[in-house]
């Protein structure tokens, strides 16, 4: 069994609140393990006062000490076959943190940050999810228009010796830029040369941060081109323009009806 509880901040009343948690959660005489941080707050008098009214729970002075969770299980392990196993044991989680977190030269998007805390905590208890995969990652830069792109660009796919070819298409050829009567921009697909599996998606358009999801689900199903080209797609919209970009490696797309499939 594993509790937790989530605060605006930490203070002695919301310890105090979760040990009642803890003690309604479990019976009189079960084991506990309470991960603590150093802050004071679980020295105080209420909380003291709280230990003397509940017997059966208890908060060792003598807690083993630990930098990070990685010594945890063992500790845990230790005390158990002791003759008085203790019920809590500290830990620093700020180097937990740091290190998924803090110390990463990924991209600084809100949703990485969100990420990096999912693995913060499962690595903090069960180690299972394992690192982050960056690949299918989209990047938005919310400028006017907007910049959004996904995958390896051919420069970095170059790099890892894969073949590539690129097409490009400017928004002048996108029928919703033509009814928005703003054209500034292109959409870009980076391809396999030979498998023509999409390894890159760039764009630069009006609500581009909105269409890009369809590039993170071409590349993280390992679409073609081809496949992008002859799927459907919703008329008059500016994704339009990822189809229009896959349908360049094939054909001339300037001879294309303004609604052709």
């Amino acid at each position: 069994m594993v509790l937790g509880t989530c605060r605006a901040k930490r203070d002695t009343e919301g310890f105090v609140r979760f040990l009642d948690q803890i003690d309604q959660a479990t019976e009189a005489d079960q084991a506990i393990h309470v991960i603590l941080d150093n802050l004071s707050t679980h020295k105080s008098p209420p909380v003291q006062h709280w230990l003397a009214a509940h017997p059966p729970r208890h908060l060792p002075q003598r807690s083993g000490a630990h930098r990070g969770h990685r010594g945890l299980p063992a500790a845990l392990q230790r005390g158990a076959q002791g003759p008085s196993p203790p019920t809590s044991f500290w830990i620093n989680s700020h180097d937990v943190l740091k290190r998924q977190t803090h110390e990463t030269s990924h991209q600084q998007f809100v949703y990485v940050a969100g990420a990096h805390g999912v693995v913060a905590v499962d690595d903090a208890l069960e180690n299972a999810i394992g690192p982050v995969d960056y690949r299918t990652l989209p990047r938005v830069t919310f400028t006017t228009p907007n910049i959004a792109s996904v995958g390896m660009t051919d420069a970095e796919a170059r790099e890892a010796g894969i073949g590539c070819q690129c097409r490009t298409v400017p928004l002048s050829l996108v029928p919703r830029a033509l009814v928005n009567r703003d054209t500034r921009g292109v959409v870009k697909i980076v391809a396999e040369s030979e498998s023509g599996i999409v390894r890159e998606v760039h764009m630069l358009a009006a609500n581009a941060g909105d269409s890009i999801l369809a590039g993170v689900y071409a590349i993280e199903s390992r679409m073609t081109v081809h496949q992008m080209a002859n799927i459907w797609c919703p008329y008059l919209t500016i994704s339009e323009g990822i189809k229009l970009a896959a349908q360049a490696f094939t054909m001339d797309v300037l001879k294309l009806s303004c609604c052709g499939a």
